[in-house]
């Protein structure tokens, strides 16, 4: 996968989930990006108001493939700008056309997993050390 790659199946999930709004300005994409797994919620945004949309049945493919691009543009930027991005906005428009904003606040309490250590893991580096 690369950024452009992450892109394309961003929005494809706003055009899948929108496909029975019958008018929109924007289909908005809000996620928080954790771990392993991405919190996604999607809008329609007509000019006037905001409606929550939901995954069509039979299309959880097209979400495991978002959720994966935007894990793919956390890490790549992590990788490239040294900042983990925590969430973002992305903002999809009729003519095709793309906005998307990156959160870099952490989320609240919230605990990332890949920085704790078992406690087996702490068991062993703890062996060998001597009380004084």
């Amino acid at each position: 996968m690369n950024a452009e790659k992450s892109y394309e199946v961003i929005a494809e999930l706003a055009l899948v989930c929108s496909a029975n709004v019958e008018k929109w300005d924007r289909i908005i994409i809000k996620s928080k990006i954790y771990g392993k797994m991405c919190e996604i919620k999607i809008y329609s945004d007509d000019g006037g108001s905001c409606k929550a949309l939901h995954l069509p049945a039979g299309k959880g493919l097209v979400l495991m493939s978002a959720n994966k691009g935007m894990l793919f543009l956390r890490d790549n930027l992590l990788e490239t700008t040294n900042a983990r991005i925590w969430g973002l906005c992305f903002s999809l428009y009729p003519d095709g056309k793309f906005n998307i904003e990156y959160d870099y606040n952490k989320p609240e309490g919230y605990e990332d997993t890949d920085d704790v250590i078992s406690v087996s893991e702490a068991s062993d580096s703890l062996k060998g050390l001597k009380s004084s």
